[in-house]
């Protein structure tokens, strides 16, 4: 949720198999996109992810919560955020407060399973993600669906993702 203070250190998951270290950028980025989107009118930007009401969480915490439970590699990272960006060019995508824990729960199952060599059944994703089984099997189809089932990642829009979440996370990094 835009606006709320994370709880959560990142050092504390710096050594975790499925860190890394372009998370904290990736909460930045979203947290702008939020920040801009919750200003324009609900009408246009009402979409299926969004929720009854704004969860009370932030979207570093969020991204902690999903990191920490380790359902995906640390390389599934950068693709989260090249789906997230697609899905934000899209009609029903959207990235608001009231939107963007379900649109993250989707991007982040989806890159694990397109991108990863082990991945888990929908279940496992979905108590990561803090919704049930049926809702995070109808957010990747509708996911899928928005973005016109394009999954396909470049090596250099991995390459690009990977430098601007990390430049987001170090504004004063050199890259």
């Amino acid at each position: 949720m835009a606006g709320l203070q994370s709880v959560h250190d990142w050092r504390e998951l710096r050594n975790h198999p499925s860190f890394h270290p372009c998370i904290p950028g990736i909460a930045v980025i979203v947290e702008g996109l939020i920040a801009a989107n919750d200003k324009l009118p609900v009408e246009k930007t009402k979409a299926y992810f969004d929720g009854v009401e704004v969860a009370p969480v932030s979207v570093s915490d969020y991204l902690f919560r999903l990191c920490a439970g380790g359902g995906c590699s640390a390389q599934a990272w950068p693709v989260v955020l090249i789906y997230l960006r697609r899905i934000s060019r899209t009609k029903n995508g959207c990235i608001t407060s009231r939107s963007v824990h379900r649109i993250l729960a989707a991007a982040y199952m989806l890159a694990s399973r397109f991108h990863d060599e082990v991945n888990f059944r929908s279940w496992v994703y979905a108590r990561f993600a803090g919704v049930s089984q049926v809702e995070m099997n109808v957010l990747s189809c509708l996911f899928l669906s928005e973005v016109d089932w394009k999954v396909f990642v470049t090596p250099a829009q991995y390459a690009a993702a990977e430098r601007l979440a990390i430049k987001a996370a170090n504004p004063t990094l050199i890259i």
